[in-house]
């Protein structure tokens, strides 16, 4: 299995130059993982669910000598995902050239932005690989390229800087229409964390989201496009039963503010990392427990979450309260995160495909060399994806 080699190497460089009283660094073994994680995920082939559908549309997609600019505008996605598809398919009919350059693109900027703002980055690297590195990279394939952009725009966020920082997340908007939620994050970012601020700009935006799916007049007006009034009607389609939004609360809330909490008192004096991300990820999440469909607007502040459980976990390694429980402390905290993750991984198939689960839209892997496909990969997205059409 590859990825657990890959797994068992990220382990190594985490026990080798992190969870120390000196934390160490190698540049070399940083670069070497990154290079892995673009190979991995550039030359796989028909590894993924959404992987699937994007090769199928890519057999489609028109050169730059047999396109009408025009129809960069009204093609099934958005502008700029258009013009790259078109680009690669200029360059070569083989598919695997537009996700060598996808994986390309998010790997180097989510590798920049571990590098710049974590100072245990082979933590970061474990978490991104354990939590989102197959979905980001063979499954919201557009939107991760949106997601990196808003990784490249948060230095003008952070600086307050908003001709770069809302220029960048044009740019964003222009790959995936999603992106539209990251123009609210300055407004939010305004306000001071707080319970009550929380309460306020929550219920306000519940209120929001209720005004614009019953009055679709002026949904039209605020939503520009009739690709993000589809998407805004489609993350309002899908609701949780009372157990789910209790375990969605219980995770995204109580969870994540508990460890809020536990890291800000070991590091009291230190300056609060991404503080002023405090109050839009809560929004999201109270949103999310709202409306389930809305949690992929989570998406957007993953990679910040990498960096911030590192940060916290060799925090709770470091502090002298701990000292005793630190490494079980430090297991459950993890295994406590990891368990929606399993669940999803682990999910049952065999309705679909007998003796499947999730996991096996990635494992086993194939490369563009071998191009071996296996069946059940097809089988399982195409009847999840119809089965998930008739529950809307």
């Amino acid at each position: 299995m590859i990825y657990l080699v890959v797994l068992l190497l990220l382990l190594i460089l985490v026990l080798k130059y992190e969870f120390k009283t000196m934390p160490k660094f190698s540049n070399k073994w940083y670069n070497f993982i990154m290079v892995l994680f673009i190979l991995i995920a550039g030359l796989r082939y028909k590894v993924g669910g959404d992987t699937l559908a994007y090769f199928d549309y890519y057999e489609n997609v028109k050169s730059w000598n047999n396109i009408n600019f025009s129809e960069l505008f009204i093609g099934r996605f958005a502008f700029l995902w258009n013009v790259l598809a078109t680009t690669c398919k200029t360059i070569s009919d083989d598919f695997f050239v537009l996700q060598l350059v996808q994986v390309g693109f998010v790997n180097i900027t989510i590798f920049w932005f571990i590098k710049k703002y974590s100072k245990f980055r082979f933590t970061s690297l474990l978490l991104y690989f354990i939590f989102s590195y197959l979905y980001f990279n063979t499954e919201i394939m557009r939107e991760s390229i949106a997601i990196s952009f808003f990784l490249l725009a948060f230095p003008y966020f952070e600086r307050k800087s908003w001709f770069g920082y809302y220029l960048i997340v044009a740019v964003a908007f222009l790959f995936h229409s999603s992106a539209v939620i990251l123009f609210l994050f300055p407004l939010i970012s305004i306000l001071k964390f707080s319970f009550r601020n929380l309460g306020i700009a929550t219920l306000f935006l519940l209120a929001l989201i209720f005004i614009l799916a019953n009055n679709p007049a002026i949904m039209d007006l605020l939503l520009f496009t009739d690709t993000i009034e589809t998407k805004f009607n489609l993350y309002s389609e899908y609701a949780l039963n009372l157990n789910g939004k209790i375990l969605s609360f219980l995770y995204f809330i109580v969870f994540a503010y508990g460890l809020l909490r536990i890291n800000d008192k070991i590091k009291k004096k230190e300056d609060k990392l991404f503080k002023n991300l405090y109050l839009v990820y809560f929004i999201i999440a109270m949103s999310c427990v709202a409306f389930s469909g809305f949690s992929r607007f989570i998406n957007y502040l993953t990679p910040f979450m990498f960096v911030y459980f590192a940060y916290f976990l060799n925090n709770i390694y470091s502090s002298q309260k701990f000292i005793r429980v630190k490494r079980l402390f430090i297991l459950a905290i993890f295994i406590i995160a990891f368990i929606p993750k399993y669940l999803y991984y682990t999910a049952d198939m065999s309705r679909f495909y007998p003796e499947t689960i999730r996991f096996n839209r990635y494992y086993p892997y194939a490369s563009v060399f071998s191009k071996k496909e296996f069946r059940f990969r097809k089988v399982i997205y195409t009847k999840s994806m119809h089965e998930s059409g008739k529950n809307k």
